[in-house]
């Protein structure tokens, strides 16, 4: 990936507002070790689509249980 290319701004934003990494902990790492520390995390900020809510409905319906009646 290009240093152009690389999302520094999405990276230090979830790196020190969500993880609380001081700016120096971030600067320490290389951006691979930044990138996979942080994945789960912006992956986890996109919001679904539409398609993926309800394909994600279609495939685990809302199933009634004795304690909805």
């Amino acid at each position: 990936m290009k240093a152009s290319n690389f999302p520094w701004e999405l990276v230090l934003t979830v790196a020190m507002r969500q993880f609380g990494w001081p700016p120096y902990h971030v600067w320490q790492m290389t951006p691979r070790e930044v990138l996979m520390a942080t994945a789960t995390s912006l992956s986890a900020s996109k919001t679904p689509s539409r398609n993926e809510l309800d394909a994600l409905a279609a495939r685990f319906p809302d199933m009634r249980s004795t304690h909805d009646r």
